[in-house]
């Protein structure tokens, strides 16, 4: 059996699960979510999500090993910097440093992932994602709650431009209460847009939004690197006119290109871009002029997976054993050591105990000597006494 890859996507209004297997749309889900349980793309109510995602995987009888979690582009920061060239080693640290004077945001309100698309001899082409930690932290134990240990968490609106497949291009996609619009030249993404739409509305009503929207952020972005027009494709449960209305928008024909998976007749590939794109595979630069298309893992390093228990045992007895191998070598050292100073001890008390025994043999010789000079000075003094006593008479 081929391996199965599955998706989900969560939103205010609803959470979408898919499964490919063998390039091949297998099955699929969703469960609408009552008011109050993701605002603004914010999960307020964990334990109701998660209840829902874990049902949800049951009723489609879906396990897999490799779980894609698409995130909204409502709450992320994207932006391509370029650094000087720098060790690898320092590399962390200039772009946590370049971020931090970069964004509009503070750097302890976001989770940072990035990833190097493009490097030289003199410099370094990063993509950088700034994601709030608000979204990121309650989906985490969302997932736990639900029974989820393995996943990864990918930019929604990245996935758009991978399923259009060419170095240039711009996507957007239309959803119940939100839009992306990814605008991509030579495989970096230089615009990364998502824009909140009235959820009362439905997406006919909301049309003139949607226009107003793409012809801002195509006024807004000039192509440099050519002159032509750049494909522009759509995706979303839009009807052939909406798609000509909003086509006066960019003043080009929007297409909607097929993914390169086959699926049942019954599934709407436009109205689960954002899926297919997050299961569709990597894609490899072909021309070495292009940079690395970017795609990276958002889930913080503090989240990711943990070593398995018994990674963690023969670690953790490997460990112990060195430490009690390292802890009988210095024990027989200090051993060693100590008897080697008993027997310095030893003799320097004997050498002390001699030259003692010498210091009291001579104090004595001294007492004697002290007396006999004492008994000659005594000797002296009445000699003298004599002889002045003679010198008189």
């Amino acid at each position: 059996m081929a391996r199965a890859k599955a998706a989900i996507y969560i939103d205010d209004a609803s959470v979408k699960i898919t499964l490919v297997r063998a390039n091949a749309v297998e099955k699929w889900g969703t469960v609408p979510l009552e008011p109050d349980i993701v605002k603004n793309g914010i999960i307020t109510n964990p334990d109701l999500l998660s209840s829902k995602i874990r049902n949800l995987l049951k009723e489609n009888r879906i396990r897999v090993k490799k779980l894609v979690v698409g995130l909204s582009g409502l709450h992320a920061i994207t932006k391509v910097i370029t650094l000087p060239h720098v060790p690898k080693k320092l590399l962390p640290d200039a772009i946590s440093h370049e971020a931090e004077r970069e964004l509009p945001v503070s750097i302890d309100t976001v989770y940072l992932s990035w990833q190097i698309i493009q490097q030289s001899f003199l410099e370094t082409s990063v993509f950088l994602v700034a994601y709030s930690r608000d979204v990121i932290d309650p989906l985490v134990k969302t997932l736990s709650k639900a029974g989820i240990a393995s996943y990864t968490l990918e930019l929604g609106p990245l996935a758009l431009s991978r399923i259009a497949n060419t170095p240039t291009s711009a996507v957007f996609d239309v959803r119940p209460g939100e839009m992306d619009i990814v605008i991509t030249t030579g495989n970096v993404p230089d615009v990364v847009r998502s824009v909140p739409l009235p959820r009362d509305r439905s997406i006919e009503e909301n049309l003139p939004i949607i226009r107003e929207e793409l012809e801002r952020t195509i006024s807004f972005y000039k192509p440099e690197t050519t002159d032509r027009d750049i494909p522009f494709f759509g995706f979303g449960e839009l009807e052939l006119g909406m798609f000509e209305y909003l086509s006066t928008a960019s003043n080009s024909i929007i297409t909607s290109p097929y993914p390169p998976l086959y699926y049942p007749e019954e599934f709407s590939p436009r109205g689960n871009a954002i899926s297919l794109g997050l299961l569709m595979p990597e894609q490899k630069t072909t021309d070495p002029a292009y940079p690395k298309i970017a795609t990276l893992n958002l889930l913080p390093l503090i989240y990711q997976k943990p070593l398995l228990p018994d990674v963690l045992f023969v670690i953790s007895t490997v460990l112990v054993l060195g430490g009690l191998i390292f802890s009988v070598a210095q024990f027989a050292l200090a051993m060693d050591k100590t008897t080697s100073y008993r027997e310095q001890l030893s003799a320097a008390q004997q050498t002390l105990a001699g030259r003692q025994a010498e210091l009291l043999v001579a104090k004595k010789a001294l007492t004697t000597l002290d007396a006999q000079v004492s008994q000659a000075d005594k000797d002296m003094k009445a000699i003298t006494n004599s002889m002045n006593d003679l010198a008189v008479r």
